[in-house]
């Protein structure tokens, strides 16, 4: 009886607090979006300026991170790579030093209206870069259903963005999708080396082998990290991952600038 009469008198009082957060949750995500835009809308402004057009440079693409230019290089000399996918364009940058450095054709997309414009004035004088607007999820559906899908491709996974954490379904679509594929996601977890960044997300989890490791698994994907310690990188010092195939594994082993991860790892 007691207990009843607790609900009772304390119910109009507990409705309101759930109510309160409730809607402080969702405040707090819209001040966390338009933090967002605002500081996109800057960045933008300071590349018309000081940046119009892309250049070459060796603090440009991957973050200006050298160590992971490296683990570029050495997957395209060691795979016959035949087709460059990245999602999340950016301004440009990534798909630009991909092009130069390898000659293979890049296919893009960015989500932003604003920034896809920005790299597609960037990039207007490199022909083999193809870029797109609209999210990854239906870009990658799109481009599975024409020739793309039946070459070796390198999938670079950098779409993930404020509350947008397109991940999932991005993989599901290439591990469905293509026959043979390379797939290197930013901004994620390095285990045992926590001078590396990575992403977090609201209702998601961190980008790592915790919050994915099922889906690696369901696919049959070999994560392997930088062997370069985060105080050898450059630049943002960007976490990452690299999933290969089962039957490339072999294959990775050979490229020093990766190390396969052991589950007897600590993370």
């Amino acid at each position: 009886m007691i207990h009843l009469f607790k609900r009772i008198l304390f119910k109009p009082v507990y409705n309101r607090w759930d109510s309160l957060v409730n809607r402080l949750r969702k405040n707090e995500k819209i001040i966390h979006e338009l933090q967002n835009r605002l500081r996109t809308q800057e960045q933008i402004t300071e590349y018309l300026i000081e940046s119009p057009i892309f250049n070459q440079a060796q603090n440009v693409g991957f973050n200006g991170q050298i160590q992971r230019k490296q683990i570029f290089k050495g997957l395209m000399n060691t795979f016959p790579i035949q087709s460059i996918v990245e999602t999340g364009t950016w301004v440009g940058n990534t798909a630009g030093y991909m092009v130069i450095e390898t000659g293979i054709p890049v296919n893009t997309v960015e989500v932003n209206p604003h920034i896809y414009r920005l790299a597609r004035k960037r990039l207007e004088n490199y022909a083999n870069i193809f870029i797109y607007q609209g999210n990854s999820p239906e870009f990658l559906h799109r481009l599975a259903e024409t020739e793309i899908a039946d070459l070796f491709t390198f999938f670079y996974l950098d779409a993930h963005w404020g509350t947008t954490l397109p991940l999932k379904d991005e993989i599901t679509l290439i591990c469905n999708a293509w026959k043979r594929y390379i797939i290197m996601i930013d901004d994620f977890q390095v285990p045992g080396d926590d001078g590396y960044r990575y992403d977090s997300y609201y209702n998601y989890g961190p980008l790592s082998l915790s919050t994915f490791g099922d889906l690696f698994s369901k696919y049959n994907l070999i994560p392997f990290y930088p062997a370069a310690p985060s105080a050898e990188e450059t630049g943002s010092k960007a976490g990452c991952v690299v999933l290969f195939m089962e039957k490339d594994v072999k294959t990775a082993e050979s490229c020093n600038s990766l190390v396969k991860y052991h589950r007897t790892e600590a993370h």
